[in-house]
């Protein structure tokens, strides 16, 4: 095992290539990062934006952030671009096309007091269609009708809520905390590369990355307008920023594995410094993610491709680590589309600029050892460099690992809610369309997941309108109901989704079936955890155990090991347990409830509706436990505070019903949101 010094951090060029193998596979291991899992991930989220983008829809989803790139980073949000396709933006000197003729046009007008990248939004004709966040948006300036950035913003975030409490605002995004944020911005479209941008499309590039293709494919997606204004400056509330997000991810999704792996590394170093930042400066977010993007992009385009091998993998990081020291002692971090907009002007001056020079260069002394600090993540070096792991990542059954990760993927990318669609039949037939090109049984079964999520979505539709029309006879009726039942089958057969059918069965007044199901699911969901990426060694060698041998299918793994948050929607309240109406009536769209306490809160009303007390307070004894659980507590989740007062109201324990009732509120104000 090479020995590493502590204070000093150095390893010899033949020892430093040898450990840059190894932490190439640890990173593949830990961070799910091998190629074809990653690989997978971006096809996935490609097909869910493909399935939920109906091209009659007016608003279009575009995923960003690290699970558009291919990775989930602990506690990382979920980031999702809402695109307005009523309106397009143009220059003033440019014509409107045919297909733009129905829609709103904002033209771009140029601003003062700002950063290069900062425009403004000038009305120049309102379309056949036109959403009231933009109406109520519109400010008149010396005889012109702009649109104001910050009353845009503030009427979007004012839509979304949990309950009572509504979304906060950051930067241009609005973030909801659902167990994981959720950050979201409604945006508008630029058909055409921004003018302020032409330079990126004709600079000289000496080592052809990105290649001519690429940049043309991306000039022709233009760019994006959202609502924030320069905060470097005052009187920002007409300014909007330019973003290129759909450029970024054709470049990150372009980038090598071994340049993909230390983008990863640069994101997991500010995470593990951001503690000290906070500390030392005041301010854990001098430096954010954006710039570690920025960081890899210059440093691949004005790089040899040869450079980039897993055996220089960490003399890879140190190159961007000594580009990152750079822009900090000269205090300058150029956009990378906009090189002459400084994204440090804001934050990175002065005193804080001194500090945080003298933080990176007090890691840059440690060399490898500057994996081994922070406390987000386990340490890498740490793990690196101990003996047993060494072994393992030079004798470990690869396939074994990555057909672990990858079970994984397949799972998350089989959740409830992923696919956002009002019409559930077409997009059924464009799942089934997927199915039928898919070329892995990776991608077969997560288009199977799909297709069969979208039916049990028609069968909760066609048995709320077979209960709306008039009677026809019982007969006709349960006929009906019996087939729904059948075509809901498939997908609650996914683990815990059998709670889905569990319900159905106590709304049709089936105590002992729903109930039998509830007990059937209920071991596999105490096994839910928030964070399904950092596992055990121990638990992935259980896992590989299991099944590596015995026959079982992706799809037959999946049936036994997914676990996932129940949602029910506010638009589908017949498939909702009228005891949580209530909460449904005053969410946005979904309530979300760990499987758990759900299993355990459904037990507890067919136990009532059953008569039997005795087992009824034993589930409620069992839901008072979950309650202080690490992973699906009233810590996380204030749904389970609501169970329990509803379970006191029913068994008229109005003292402890109160209680609960408080707590629920003071849950709700602490930002516990269900």
């Amino acid at each position: 095992m090479d020995r590493i010094s502590t204070e000093k951090g150095r390893l010899d060029d033949k020892g430093s290539r040898r450990m840059s193998v190894l932490l190439s596979r640890y990173l593949d291991r830990e961070f799910h990062l091998a190629q074809n899992v990653v690989n997978f991930k971006r096809k996935s989220l490609l097909a869910t934006e493909w399935l939920s983008n109906d091209d009659n829809s007016n608003m279009h989803q575009f995923h960003t952030g690290s699970r558009s790139e291919g990775v989930s980073m602990l506690n990382s949000d979920i980031d999702i671009m809402y695109i307005d396709r009523l309106v397009t933006v143009l220059y003033p000197d440019q014509p409107i096309t045919q297909n733009n003729q129905h829609k709103t046009i904002l033209h771009i007008r140029g601003v003062d007091n700002c950063r290069p990248g900062f425009v403004a939004l000038e009305l120049c004709r309102g379309g056949k269609k036109c959403r009231r966040t933009l109406l109520y948006s519109l400010v008149e300036v010396g005889g012109k009708v702009f649109v104001s950035s910050d009353m845009f913003r503030e009427r979007n975030r004012m839509q979304l809520k949990v309950g009572k409490v509504l979304s906060r605002s950051n930067g241009p995004s609005n973030t909801l905390d659902i167990l994981s944020g959720i950050d979201t911005v409604v945006c508008f479209p630029c058909d055409n590369w921004p003018r302020e941008a032409d330079d990126w499309i004709s600079r000289t590039r000496l080592h052809g990355w990105p290649s001519e293709n690429l940049i043309s494919k991306i000039r022709q997606k233009g760019c994006h307008l959202v609502p924030i204004g320069d905060k470097c400056y005052e009187n920002t509330g007409l300014q909007w920023r330019l973003t290129f997000v759909t450029a970024e991810r054709r470049l990150v999704h372009s980038l090598s594995h071994i340049q993909f792996q230390v983008y990863i590394l640069l994101k997991y170093f500010l995470k593990q410094i951001q503690g000290t930042l906070k500390d030392t400066i005041g301010d854990a977010d001098i430096l954010c993610s954006y710039f570690m993007k920025t960081l890899i992009f210059f440093a691949v385009e004005n790089s040899r491709h040869l450079f980039w091998q897993e055996r220089n993998l960490f003399y890879c990081f140190w190159f961007c680590f000594n580009i990152l020291i750079e822009w900090v002692l000269v205090g300058y971090c150029p956009n990378y589309f906009i090189p002459t907009n400084n994204m440090f002007q804001r934050k990175v001056h002065g005193q804080h600029q001194q500090k945080l020079l003298e933080i990176l260069n007090k890691y840059h002394r440690m060399k490898w050892m500057c994996l081994s600090v922070g406390k987000y993540f386990p340490p890498i070096a740490n793990s690196l460099f101990n003996a047993k792991t060494q072994a393992e990542l030079q004798f470990s059954n690869v396939t074994q690992e990555i057909d672990f990760n990858m079970d994984i993927a397949v799972r998350s990318s089989c959740r409830k809610g992923t696919i956002d669609t009002r019409n559930p039949l077409k997009t059924m037939a464009k799942a089934l369309h997927l199915m039928s090109k898919s070329q892995t049984q990776c991608d077969e079964v997560r288009s199977y997941c799909c297709a069969m999520e979208m039916l049990s979505q028609i069968a909760g539709n066609r048995v709320n309108q077979g209960n709306a029309e008039p009677v026809t006879g019982n007969k006709s009726r349960y006929t009906n109901i019996r087939k729904c039942k059948r075509w809901m089958i498939p997908w609650a057969s996914l683990g815990t989704n059998m709670l889905y059918l569990a319900t159905f069965y106590f709304l049709l007044g089936d105590f002992r079936k729903s109930l039998q199901m509830c007990e059937e699911v209920a071991k596999l969901a105490s096994c839910f955890k928030n964070n399904v990426i950092h596992r055990s060694q121990e638990e992935k060698a259980r896992y590989v155990q299991k099944y590596s041998g015995h026959g079982h299918t992706l799809l037959s793994r999946c049936k036994k090991e997914f676990i996932d948050i129940l949602m029910f929607s506010k638009e589908e309240p017949w498939l909702c347990l009228p005891q949580l109406h209530s909460e449904l009536s005053n969410c946005t769209h979904h309530i979300h409830i760990p499987p758990l306490p759900y299993a355990l809160f459904l037990s507890f009303l067919c136990r009532h509706e059953l008569g039997d007390t005795r087992r009824r307070d034993a589930a409620l004894a069992d839901l008072i436990v979950v309650k202080y659980d690490r992973e699906q507590g009233g810590h996380r989740n204030r749904m389970l505070i609501t169970f329990l007062e509803i379970c006191y109201q029913t068994i008229g324990d109005t003292r402890r019903a109160a209680r609960a009732y408080q707590d629920s509120q003071d849950a709700l104000a602490a930002g516990n949101f269900p």
